[in-house]
């Protein structure tokens, strides 16, 4: 198992996301625009700012990985996951490292 935080998850994800677009030979501004957001929002998105699932998705449609996205989410065995991906504490949720398979 792989352990990774919810702030070393973003990262990654924003990397490769970056590097898929990259790949892909489209710029910033013309995801901005086939994703129907501002330029602004796309550059925040790469650097450190959280978005929207469904922005996330319409991204994920554009650079043509949204299939794997869907896949991913699968879950196969819910009871070995189930209670480790986060634990309630009051009325805070409090998000601990996920658990991925290698």
């Amino acid at each position: 198992m792989l352990y990774i935080t919810t702030k070393e998850s973003l990262e990654k994800i924003r990397a490769n996301v970056r590097l898929r677009r990259i790949d892909k030979g489209i710029t910033q501004v013309e995801l901005a625009k086939r994703v129907g957001v501002c330029l602004t929002t796309i550059r925040r998105f790469e650097r450190n700012q959280n978005i929207g699932v469904e922005l996330f998705i319409s991204i994920a449609f554009v650079l043509d990985f949204l299939p794997d996205l869907v896949e991913a989410s699968k879950i196969y065995n819910f009871k070995d996951i189930k209670g480790r991906v986060c634990t309630q504490k009051g009325d805070k949720l409090r998000s601990r490292a996920r658990v991925f398979p290698k």
